[in-house]
């Protein structure tokens, strides 16, 4: 068996390190950096507002506005009494982007069958972009 000199050794475990490196690298520069304000713990939610079958409003502790969207119709959220199940992942249940929620919806009462709803996008509105939002449609 060939024996391999110690810089060819070095070279091999470095061109490794840079395919296992480089995906990471590539995803965290994809994501623009979050700051710490705009996440906030799901248990912190006071209350939602659906807009239309693809779009909800959250309040988060008394100020902050927060607007999800879905990837499809959710038709669901156009029930008169519309019930949102959020569900972090990943158990700590911080929340800085959709995908770290699972939400399902569905009408509230007894024997209902919660939908599931892809989350698109989650952002914190502006304090400009919540005053412009009607009284009727905050949560």
């Amino acid at each position: 068996m060939p024996r391999l000199s110690n810089s060819l050794v070095v070279l091999a475990l470095a061109a490794e390190l840079v395919l296992v490196v480089t995906p990471r690298a590539a995803l965290a520069a994809a994501d623009p950096p979050v700051e710490r304000s705009d996440c906030f713990y799901v248990n912190q939610i006071r209350g939602s507002r659906p807009l239309d079958d693809r779009t909800v409003l959250f309040r988060v502790n008394t100020s902050d506005i927060y607007r999800l969207e879905f990837a499809h119709s959710c038709p669901d959220l156009t029930l008169p009494r519309p019930k949102l199940i959020i569900v972090p992942f990943g158990g700590v249940g911080l929340i800085c982007h959709a995908i770290d929620i699972d939400v399902k919806v569905g009408e509230q009462g007894p024997g209902f069958i919660p939908m599931g709803c892809i989350a698109k996008s989650l952002r914190k509105l502006t304090p400009d972009e919540a005053a412009a939002v009607p009284k009727k449609n905050l949560p």
